[in-house]
């Protein structure tokens, strides 16, 4: 199991590497030769890795992590934005053929077909459901504002990579 907590500005994975034969912590061991290595903490167990190797195998995961949240992410960005572009649509039909619909109930008060009671009954009515049609609208496009994720992403991807380039230790 790999998983990583950012801290500060470098990534940390210390306690959250496991053994892959007992599945019990690897813990660091910054002073043998060769380098940093990452040791099961299990006595009798053996296994251990060289920390940069760990670390190249992290940011790989997280690599492929992020390539694969980017394409899902634009995949539903596509499904929503194709069902805001049709919902918007039909509300601005709606709200167009509401709008007419008030223009003409002057044009019927002014004729005298209908008295001032009715115009102003049908008046209201009319304002209410533009009133819910511009608020249903306003509400698809605040939708598509709310949670960028590719940024967040990005933002992600940017921080492991410049640890890695930098020479960092992530743990």
């Amino acid at each position: 199991e790999i998983s990583a907590c950012l801290v500060g500005s470098e990534m940390c994975i210390r306690d959250r590497i496991h053994c892959g034969n007992c599945n019990r912590m690897m813990t660091r061991a910054p002073h043998m030769r060769g380098g940093p290595y990452l040791l099961c903490a299990r006595r009798g167990c053996i296994p251990s890795s060289k920390l940069p190797l760990v670390e190249d195998a992290v940011l790989m995961s997280l690599r492929n992590e992020i390539t694969r949240l980017k394409g899902q992410q634009e995949q539903e960005c596509e499904e929503k934005q194709e069902l805001s572009v049709t919902a918007t649509k039909a509300i601005d039909k709606e709200l167009k053929a509401t709008k007419e619909q008030l223009s003409r109930l002057h044009d019927l008060l002014e004729q005298q077909i209908y008295d001032v009671a009715t115009f102003m009954e049908r008046r209201s009515t009319l304002t209410k459901k533009i009133e819910k049609l511009e608020a249903a609208k306003a509400s698809y496009q605040k939708q598509e504002k709310q949670l960028n994720i590719p940024a967040m992403i990005q933002t992600v991807s940017y921080t492991h990579l410049r640890a890695h380039e930098t020479g960092r230790n992530l743990v």
